[in-house]
């Protein structure tokens, strides 16, 4: 059985994929904030993702899908501190400890950028 890592797997696309992947007969681990998922880690905590990667052992599918929406306002009026939380969940998140690096070879690796378009950010 194929399995797979969802970080940010407890709502909105990442739980969209967990479901999809799921009914496909893949074994879904998700990793998120909630208290409900299966690791409740923070993406920006690399001790937390590496030990997590470790319990989990090697998979077959790796999909970043945490994200935060960053401030919504005028560059000059934003709190530099949120840009860096920011930054921080929805790049830097993405590799540290990397879940990936458990991946089987030839294992599919799937950013998700959702937070763009779902929040209204077209035309800005």
């Amino acid at each position: 059985m194929k399995r797979a890592i969802i970080t940010g797997g407890e709502n909105g696309l990442g739980a969209a994929c967990a479901d999809r992947l799921r009914a496909d007969g893949i074994d879904v681990i998700t990793f998120d904030v909630s208290p409900d998922s299966d690791y409740p880690v923070d993406v920006t905590d690399a001790a937390s993702i590496t030990a997590a990667v470790a319990d989990v052992g090697p998979v077959d599918i790796l999909i970043n899908s945490a994200g935060i929406v960053g401030p919504n306002k005028p560059l000059i009026e934003s709190d530099p501190a949120a840009w860096e939380r920011t930054f921080d969940v929805n790049v830097h998140g993405t590799f540290p400890g990397h879940p990936g690096s458990g991946a089987r070879h030839g294992g599919a690796r799937l950013g998700t950028h959702r937070q763009h378009r779902e929040h209204g950010g077209q035309g800005r």
